[in-house]
């Protein structure tokens, strides 16, 4: 089973395991939810047939199945979750990860779900777990193609506590990467398909499988950056930090030099936010270093412009800052980016401004003024104007101050005459 593409990621993307949407889409997948009850007199023939056939399992889960809300949970009912300690231990459905309670809708064919819920039963009791793996995983994917990825997710499960169960490390590898794909395309189970997707590592490392390695990488850079974005969402930059980490270090075992880049712009991003400069430029100059060789200028504008940020926040580097600012203008001019030289003028005039160089302050303020005018865009016009004027006024106040320390009353007065 492990050399046939996951069906839990996209087509194009199966040979790299990356996580992708279920191919219905989100609001395709939710009108199925949203679907009429599936016809109980059908679903009673259906539970009356495979009982009195003497399939109590099947019974059990085809009545659970029918008898559950799509998505919805009991408030009391546990979520437990897989612990790395305990993989590869046989066990009950709860060494495995379960999430909200899974279910089938107007939509589904009960005839189909009775059939491979009955085959697998029948496979149970003749002893062949490979067939029994496959009819759960057959029910995995044709929920899947329905939008349904918490019942999905329900025979995955079935399937990883299988393969742990009868110890066959191939299956155990399949099913995991499986349900970490499954998983992280539901809402809050991020973390729990990282989780899976760790173990799959270590099994391919186990079984000496290089593809299984590589898949397993391309995975995690997925789900690491996107709980990275979760975290910094939610207001933990330095949750988001860790997880940045581990996918600097998978980008390096991995030896994707363009992964370790990015990896570096947004842990230099977050770690200038948490106000830790110096560690900021050190990752955000290994990313530039990356543009430059690779010739992409456009990181290399990014990259210029983080380093910039970064260096603002040590009073010491205010040159190095106006540096990197003047690179991101030219890079940004170049690229016909008017939203980022706008803003490289904007942060110029402000340094500039805070080291009392007044006439270059307006220099850019009046760049950042012009490019915004060019845009219109009212709101970002307006305050352009006002900086602008701010620093107009601040020029000429320092041009009096100048006049008063030298005394040139003179001067002084022509130059009130001129101003009123």
């Amino acid at each position: 089973p492990e050399q046939r593409h996951s069906h839990f990621c996209s087509r194009s993307d199966a040979s790299s395991g990356r996580v992708v949407e279920s191919r219905r889409g989100p609001a395709r997948a939710a009108a199925a939810m949203d679907a009429a009850q599936p016809n109980e007199s059908v679903a009673m023939q259906h539970c009356v047939d495979i009982l009195t056939g003497g399939y109590v399992q099947s019974y059990i889960d085809f009545f659970f199945l029918v008898n559950s809300g799509v998505g919805e949970e009991p408030e009391s009912a546990p979520v437990p979750t897989l612990s790395p300690s305990a993989a590869g231990v046989a066990g009950s459905p709860d060494q495995a990860t379960r999430v909200q309670q899974p279910g089938v809708d107007g939509g589904t064919d009960l005839t189909l779900v009775s059939d491979r819920l009955v085959a697998a039963d029948k496979a149970r009791r003749s002893g062949d777990p490979i067939a029994v793996f496959e009819n759960y995983e057959a029910l995995a994917s044709y929920f899947f193609d329905l939008g349904n990825a918490r019942t999905c997710v329900h025979f995955l499960n079935k399937c990883l506590v299988l393969a742990r169960h009868v110890g066959d490390k191939s299956l155990e590898k399949k099913a995991t990467a499986d349900l970490a794909n499954a998983l992280a395309t539901l809402p809050g189970e991020t973390g729990k398909a990282i989780e899976l997707h760790e173990r799959h590592l270590e099994l391919a490392r186990e079984t000496d499988d290089a593809a299984a390695v590589s898949n397993a990488y391309e995975a995690l850079k997925v789900v690491y950056r996107k709980r990275a974005e979760e975290l910094e969402q939610a207001g933990d930059l330095a949750g988001a930090v860790d997880h940045l980490e581990k996918l600097l270090r998978v980008a390096t075992d991995s030896q994707d030099a363009e992964c370790r880049a990015r990896a570096n712009f947004f842990l230099g991003k977050t770690v200038t936010a948490l106000a830790k400069p110096e560690r900021a430029v050190a990752a955000l100059l290994q990313t530039l270093e990356f543009a430059r060789s690779s010739k992409d200028i456009r990181m290399q504008g990014e990259a210029c412009a983080a380093v910039a940020d970064a260096y603002l926040l040590i009073d010491s580097k205010r040159q190095k800052a106006v540096e990197f600012l003047q690179e991101t203008r030219k890079i940004a001019k170049q690229n016909g980016d008017d939203r980022v030289q706008a803003h490289a003028s904007c942060m110029l005039g402000s340094v500039y401004t805070k080291s009392r160089e007044f006439g270059q302050a307006v220099r850019f303020y009046e760049q950042n003024f012009e490019i915004m005018r060019k845009q219109k865009a009212l709101p970002n016009i307006a305050r352009a104007r006002v900086l602008l004027g701010l620093a107009h006024k601040n020029a000429r106040s320092d041009e009096f101050r100048g006049l008063v320390r030298r005394g040139d009353i003179s001067t002084i007065l022509a130059w009130k005459t001129h101003t009123d």
